[in-house]
């Protein structure tokens, strides 16, 4: 309802809450671990359909490597909506990480949403990763990545950097992990061709007994999308809450959300 191009409305939807609905089932098979997710929300207007999403989760764990795989779809539009693919080989009894990591990542919209039509400029990321130990039970970690955009709406061709990829980047992390508290922040940029972008996460778990947890998770983030004239700004999302224990095997938790 405000800012350049309000005035082209003569009338702004109100907000509205809309109820949404999880499962997961997630267990071993013998080496293997495995997950599989559901998420549906509907309109609160009308009880139409607004989000219908499938996730599915694979990894397993040696003692000198470890594999993840992953990938959610959109059941709106049935397409992968992101997936990722990792391999970890562990040194010093695991002490040392390095690992290579692919993601993909589609945007997805709500299903009544006018973006549904245009092009979504999904992107392919491959990153090395290592992973160290700093002083007690501080841990570090280094990136690098490369990022090749994709470009279905058929525009002139984006120019690319090194090989396909159209953006680099990288970033550096910290971990702490203790009885009283577990923490993670990370930092990331990226610039090239189509992006520039710089972000922070923050992630902390503190268990207040056998039972109880409060956990946090914040992220904020500068981006200035290169493909379209005028698309940049500061994002941020966060979410906090809390988790009981009912019966070994059984979590409640529950939690508030905002994003911006």
């Amino acid at each position: 309802a405000e800012g350049e191009g309000a005035d082209r409305y003569g009338t702004h939807g109100s907000a509205e809450h809309r109820p949404t609905v999880d499962a997961m089932l997630d267990g071993t098979a013998g080496p293997v671990g495995y997950a599989a997710a559901y998420r549906r929300t509907w309109r609160s207007t009308d009880g139409g359909l607004a989000e219908e999403l499938l996730g599915l989760e694979l990894s397993t764990d040696f003692e000198f490597l470890s594999a993840f795989g992953s990938t959610r779809v959109d059941l709106v539009t049935g397409q992968v909506a992101d997936g990722s693919a990792e391999l970890s080989a562990k040194l010093d009894h695991g002490r040392h990480r390095i690992e290579a990591r692919y993601e993909y990542f589609r945007p997805s919209f709500d299903a009544e949403s006018i973006f549904q039509v245009f092009a979504s400029d999904p992107f392919h990321e491959v990153t090395l990763r290592y992973r160290f130990p700093l002083v007690g039970s501080l841990r570090g970690e280094a990136w690098a990545s490369a990022r090749h955009v994709e470009d279905p709406g058929g525009s002139a061709a984006v120019e690319t950097l090194a090989g396909p990829f159209t953006d680099l980047g990288g970033g550096l992390g910290l971990s702490v992990t203790t009885e009283a508290v577990s923490a993670t922040m990370r930092w990331k940029a990226m610039f090239g061709s189509t992006t520039s972008l710089a972000g922070v996460d923050l992630l902390v778990d503190v268990p207040l007994d056998e039972r109880w947890t409060l956990f946090a998770i914040a992220s904020g983030w500068h981006f200035e999308d290169l493909l379209r004239d005028g698309a940049y700004g500061v994002g941020g999302a966060g979410r906090a809450g809390a988790a009981v224990t009912i019966f070994e095997g059984i979590r409640l938790e529950a939690e508030a959300q905002v994003a911006h």
